[in-house]
């Protein structure tokens, strides 16, 4: 909406903040990039590509936005790993925000989604904080009481886009 308003002779147009707010939310919205995330990667770790991936899900998702992807390479991550947390803390999950796709299952050489194999490479989010679980998940195992409490939280579950990658562990 825009209002024209007249104050000593000069026209004054005002658009309405509301209207510009829609604008911007509206084209955030529709910036769908792909951020990749790869624990072997030796780039920039900036999750611009494959070469250049994150090494860590916590850093992918302290960066991502409404539309984003977030493509992981075979391997396993856990929720303590990351420059924003704390090793070894039992209370840190991976928070997806809302409006945010999950995909595992990928080489690290895809172009395209559909180019990736979760059968073949497994993607793992694992809440055994020190790898050292053994046999059944059992919340009485002495060795299970360093794991994450929540492995995988959603910030907006009405909001949650996708997440496929086959496999999360933990207590």
């Amino acid at each position: 909406m825009v209002e024209v308003v007249k104050r000593s002779g000069v026209i004054i147009v005002r658009a309405l903040l509301l209207g510009l707010a829609y604008v911007l939310v509206s084209s955030a919205a529709l910036a769908q990039g792909v951020v990749y995330v790869n624990g072997g990667a030796t780039g920039a770790n900036s999750g611009s590509s494959w070469i250049d991936a994150f090494v860590s899900l916590q850093d992918a998702l302290a960066t991502v936005q409404i539309g984003d992807e977030i493509w992981l390479a075979s391997g396993t991550y856990h929720p303590d790993d990351g420059a924003f947390v704390e090793f070894g803390d039992t209370d840190t999950s991976f928070v997806i925000p809302g409006g945010v796709s999950l995909y595992g299952g990928f080489a690290g050489i895809e172009t395209e989604r559909n180019e990736r194999d979760f059968t073949v490479f497994k993607t793992v989010l694992s809440g055994d904080l020190l790898e050292n679980d053994a046999g059944e998940l059992d919340p009485e195992n002495p060795l299970m009481m360093d794991n994450s409490r929540h492995v995988v939280r959603s910030s907006s579950l009405s909001d949650f886009r996708e997440a496929s990658f086959l496999n999360s562990t933990g207590c």
